[in-house]
């Protein structure tokens, strides 16, 4: 899954790849703008903190009604794993997404 962010808006992509997990940008100022509402841009400027709830929600908007709830357990399941790793903030509200820059 990832967080696309162009022109100021942020927009999930591939939800259903709970695998992986980024935040795409063509141009890195746009970072700061576009992740409001779904996260904040972490100070090292190459991770994202994205709110757990609202890239839940984010996510299984972009799914067909019938698939949420096995997609639910899974992308639990994928915050889980997070936690685990030490990917999760101290809190457990926000998950780490690396920033990748999109060459075009």
């Amino acid at each position: 899954m990832y967080v696309d962010l162009r022109n100021g808006a942020a927009a999930v992509h591939d939800a259903a790849d709970l695998k992986s997990l980024s935040v795409r940008t063509a141009n890195a100022a746009d970072v700061v703008p576009g992740i409001h509402g779904l996260g904040v841009a972490a100070p090292d400027g190459g991770h994202v903190w994205l709110h757990i709830e609202r890239l839940k929600a984010a996510a299984a908007a972009t799914l067909a009604v019938d698939q949420r709830d096995e997609w639910a357990a899974g992308f639990d399941s994928m915050i889980a794993y997070a936690r685990a790793k030490g990917w999760a903030s101290a809190d457990g509200t926000s998950v780490r997404a690396h920033i990748e820059t999109l060459t075009t």
